[in-house]
């Protein structure tokens, strides 16, 4: 009997031992599997804002090109650039004016576009007309300006981010020529207020712009660096654009700024210092992901930092996911094949909420970035060619108040069945969030 009964002690203590290391290896695959999807998840994030970073820089570059091509690059205001090479200083007061007068509702018409600057340089670098503030000229930019540089020196087209003298932005920076002779550059930009707008509007992201304070303060005038800048919060190294902190703050930047402790402020101010993009998770209440996305100016060099921050739940249905599993693999052992099936299925709901849309059923915008990354690569290989159609519920707020969440989310669910029955079987559709949908058309 004792004997059995050793035995049976010997077999229960493998099992328990069995188990255990069952447990542990089982319990290391779902940390690995919970940071891979965490990972995941951030390069979706990051990707995401990159891509909308460059949609909208991509739609001011063509607006800049044809407001260059159609109104500016024309024999009219190439020969008072050209005069005002040659001429001296009383004169270029009268083509000063002329050229402003010409433009002027061109440039009007720039700014309702959200463009800030038409800025005339002559071939020597020296600042002739600033539309946007035609009192302040005259100043060299040659050592000031990398792009009044680089266009001067090598007489081509240049673009990216810049600090100026005035205003920080985007700039698309022209060359000049008259009967095959340089003579100067124009720059259309618009501020980083513009790229923060659009990004809200139209992607339903808030950020804000900040700045290293050793570049505003080594270009901007020194009476003006107030007018443009404040502290940042996040790093004494850096001032937030004081135009994109009073928009913004009506979206809750305070308050995600009353979520960092001393703690999460060091991690930032770490990742500050590799000038590289990252993403962090902030949490106080209310969980934020939070995208730092780095800008560089026109010589590669980082300066800047656009801040994309957004309650996100979705932490805290991958964190729950963990907790849940662990909970699970520590159930009595008389329950492990439940407990691996529960895993199982437990792991299938997270592809879910990474890759699809709970409501709708529709592929999720994490799914999005796969596909589209799949065409683009398809398209520079093979050169075929895809669409992207971008729709959105009209007056949805009104359905959702009228007649309760309950017929809204009936009205996306059929709506989305109903799309589905009318595009291609190899064409893809996405819930990009809300009442917005996308659909990818291949070829």
């Amino acid at each position: 009997m004792k004997k059995n009964n050793k035995k049976f002690i010997r077999r229960v203590c493998i099992i328990i031992v069995t188990i255990t290391f069952l447990f542990v290896i089982v319990e290391y695959e779902i940390i690995k599997g919970y940071k891979r999807n965490i990972q995941i998840y951030n390069d979706s994030l990051i990707t995401s804002y990159e891509e909308q970073y460059e949609t909208i820089i991509y739609g001011f570059r063509n607006h800049a090109k044809s407001y260059f091509d159609e109104t500016i690059n024309n024999d009219k205001i190439l020969d008072i650039m050209k005069k005002a090479n040659e001429e001296d200083e009383d004169e270029r007061v009268k083509l000063r004016k002329k050229l402003n007068d010409t433009l002027r509702k061109t440039y009007i018409n720039a700014t309702q576009n959200m463009f800030r600057q038409f800025h005339f340089v002559l071939k020597d670098s020296t600042s002739f007309l600033r539309m946007h503030k035609v009192e302040v000229f005259g100043d060299n930019l040659y050592e000031i300006r990398d792009s009044v540089r680089l266009a001067n020196d090598e007489k081509r087209y240049v673009e990216g981010f810049e600090e100026g003298r005035i205003f920080n932005g985007y700039r698309f920076e022209f060359p000049l020529f008259k009967d095959d002779e340089y003579i100067g550059c124009v720059e259309t930009s618009i501020s980083f207020i513009s790229v923060v707008k659009l990004m809200n509007e139209l992607f339903d992201n808030p950020s804000i712009f900040m700045m290293k304070k050793s570049v505003v303060e080594e270009k901007v005038f020194d009476e003006l660096i107030a007018d443009a800048y404040i502290e940042s919060r996040i790093s004494s190294l850096y001032y937030d654009e004081k135009e994109s902190f009073e928009y913004i703050n009506k979206d809750g930047y305070i308050e995600f700024l009353d979520s960092l402790n001393n703690d999460k402020l060091k991690e930032i101010d770490k990742l500050l210092k590799e000038e590289k993009t990252f993403i962090i998770k902030s949490n106080n209440n209310i969980t934020y992901s939070v995208v730092f996305l780095k800008i560089q100016n026109i010589v590669e060099n980082q300066v800047g930092y656009i801040i994309f921050f957004n309650e996100d739940k979705n932490y805290d249905i991958l964190s729950k996911s963990l907790i849940l599993k662990t909970g699970l693999l520590l159930s009595l052992w008389l329950v492990i094949l439940l407990i691996i099936y529960v895993f199982y299925k437990s792991r299938k709901e997270i592809n879910k909420i990474v890759y699809f849309d709970k409501l709708t059923g529709a592929y999720n915008r994490n799914k999005f970035y796969d596909y589209i990354e799949q065409e683009i690569a398809r398209n520079k290989r093979y050169s075929t060619n895809f669409s992207i159609i971008m729709y959105d519920v009209d007056y949805f707020k009104n359905i959702n108040d009228t007649y309760g969440h309950i017929v809204g989310d009936s009205v996306l669910k059929n709506l989305t069945k109903l799309v589905k029955e009318n595009i291609r079987i190899n064409d893809y559709l996405f819930r990009f969030g809300g009442d917005e949908f996308v659909i990818l058309l291949s070829n």
